[in-house]
């Protein structure tokens, strides 16, 4: 995985998107793509030009993690397929949903206790024994990727449960709870279906 670090760097120097545009000539669209790292390519010209404009050298503008991660959507979850080398694994990531309207244990609830919510979800990783495995991976991540992995999760979470609501158009408040790295991550969230 590679990213670049032009939204790191901007902001280090307390730089705009106009700024670098103003100094560089390289258009807006460019620019944003890279700092969001949406871009699906860029020019040797473009780099270039950034590298002199910040004064760094191509190993400061880019991050780089020696892994290809590609996701598999499934009905109950999600196949992460994590590839590095010749070497390939794969974690299944399941999808767990209860209602408020089930009897519900201190156990099964998570986020805010204050609140109320309609559903409880989680996506966590469904092979214990995996966990050794995916820790060393995750851990081996920079930090902009491990929240990149867990964004990814969150937002694959919420697309598996909208399917699943479809016939029941409304508007749910909805805790998440994503196990990666061993570690859980609470979210909550209001979903329109």
């Amino acid at each position: 995985m590679l990213k670049s670090n032009l939204a790191v760097l901007m902001a280090e120097r307390g730089l705009k998107i106009a700024d670098v545009y103003e100094q560089t000539g390289i258009s807006k669209t460019t620019l944003m793509s890279l700092a969001d790292n949406k871009s699906k390519g860029v020019q040797f010209e473009t780099i270039d030009k950034l590298c002199n404009f910040f004064g760094i050298d191509v190993s400061q503008f880019f991050v780089y993690s020696p892994y290809l991660i590609k996701y598999i959507d499934k009905v109950d979850g999600q196949v992460m397929r994590i590839t590095s080398g010749g070497e390939v694994n794969n974690f299944y990531f399941r999808y767990f949903e209860i209602s408020s309207d089930e009897d519900l244990t201190d156990d099964d609830k998570f986020g805010d206790p204050q609140k109320e919510y309609d559903y409880y979800i989680s996506i966590m990783l469904d092979t214990l024994g995996e966990y050794d495995n995916f820790d060393k991976i995750y851990n081996n991540l920079n930090i902009w990727f491990q929240k990149n992995v867990t964004e990814e999760l969150f937002k694959r979470t919420i697309d598996i449960f909208k399917e699943g609501h479809q016939s029941k158009k409304g508007k749910y408040l909805c805790a998440f709870n994503i196990g990666v790295n061993r570690k859980c991550v609470y979210r909550e969230k209001e979903i329109q279906v």
